[in-house]
């Protein structure tokens, strides 16, 4: 009984947000960095179903044989490894489970906000981000983050204030 309780503890946050997410709410969770607070514009992780619905479908069909919930957990934790957050300043991607890789760019150094979404992913919602400075290649490459161009917003947004 002491493991189901631990188990439902630790569950219980993770439905609240999806629920929360799910109701395109979004909560200005303060950030500390450094000396100085910033406001959280756009904190998410990739999605599973609405990024690639058909591989969610064989996954499930996959489940009574065992291989289906060795693919969901394996592609569970490589999205809560990843997440994208847009402050009031900053861009900050980040990426892995145990060690982690953090890439966090000025919102006045990006130049080209590229989004890429394919029929699917127009459906659903979802797609990949990129985020360009000076150079030829991304600085940021985001793949299957909900709401796209509501991130393209808030960038363009954030860089016309200043």
């Amino acid at each position: 009984m002491g493991a189901l309780t631990g188990l439902l503890w630790f569950s219980y946050p993770i439905a609240t947000h999806r629920v929360a997410a799910t109701a395109n709410i979004r909560h200005h969770i303060p950030l500390l960095t450094g000396d100085h607070t910033m406001k959280e514009l756009y904190a998410e992780h990739p999605v599973m179903f609405k990024n690639r619905p058909f591989a969610f479908i064989f996954s499930l069909i996959l489940v009574p044989v065992g291989v289906g919930i060795i693919i969901f957990l394996v592609w569970h934790l490589r999205n809560k490894g990843s997440k994208l957050t847009v402050t009031e300043t900053d861009v900050l991607f980040e990426k892995g489970l145990l060690s982690k890789s953090r890439s966090e760019v000025n919102i006045d150094s990006i130049r080209t906000v590229k989004v890429h979404q394919t029929f699917g992913n127009r459906i659903f919602g979802t797609g990949k981000i990129e985020l360009y400075t000076a150079g030829d290649t991304p600085e940021i490459v985001a793949l299957g983050m909900p709401n796209p161009n509501e991130v393209r917003e808030l960038i363009r947004n954030a860089q016309n204030k200043a």
